[in-house]
């Protein structure tokens, strides 16, 4: 079966962040407004499998969006999380870190956790964060 995150990181469609070793997306059913995964760009079934180096990069990353988030976006918290197997969760098997931003309920209402995200959804995210990642 053909992975969709490395057909993702082929095509270039939809990516947000391309680094030397792995790239960013919107999660297509996300939790919150603005969740992204952060993805190698080789295929690893999962963090265990990951070399290291690729680990540490991707979590700076993370963590580049996460303050991002919270500084520029008003994120109440933020969650960063990654699933090893589907027990634990892991839907697609190719390694990927979930960073969710989380905000208090009055913040906005209208979202619908798990639903996928439209076309306008997506870019409007992908300009907030481009821009606020730039700054």
């Amino acid at each position: 079966m053909e992975c969709v995150f490395c057909k993702i990181y082929e095509n270039g469609d939809g990516v947000v962040i391309k680094k030397q070793d792995h790239f960013v997306i919107f999660d297509k059913f996300p939790a919150s407004l603005g969740h992204m995964l952060v993805i190698p760009s080789k295929h690893y079934r999962n963090l265990l499998q990951t070399p290291q180096p690729t680990i540490d990069s991707m979590m700076a990353t993370a963590k580049e969006i996460g303050k991002t988030f919270r500084e520029k976006l008003d994120a109440d918290g933020i969650k960063v999380v990654t699933n090893i197997e589907r027990p634990a969760g892991q839907m697609i098997m190719h390694t990927h870190i979930h960073v969710i931003p989380r905000y208090l309920p009055h913040k906005h209402p209208n979202f619908e956790p798990h639903k996928e995200m439209t076309e306008l959804e997506r870019e409007r995210m992908h300009k907030l964060i481009i821009k606020a990642i730039g700054d």
